[in-house]
């Protein structure tokens, strides 16, 4: 409540304040994909070179 009286009398109206909010929550979203878009192509990489080991040492056994 106060913030919305202070809001409108400064001239700063909640349409403004809800703009800024989405804005804000959008950047957010977007730096949060970034991060789980790296993690998961780190994880998959991580994941062929364990794949690779292991048929490496497959093949050496089977000899």
């Amino acid at each position: 409540m106060f913030q919305t009286l202070f809001a409108s009398i400064s001239g700063f109206r909640i349409g403004d304040m809800l703009f800024a909010f989405f804005i804000f929550l959008a950047f957010i979203l977007s730096i949060t994909e970034l991060i789980i878009t790296f993690r998961r192509k780190s994880k998959r990489e991580q994941l062929e070179r364990i794949e690779n080991k292991l048929d490496q040492v497959l093949k050496e056994k089977g000899r």
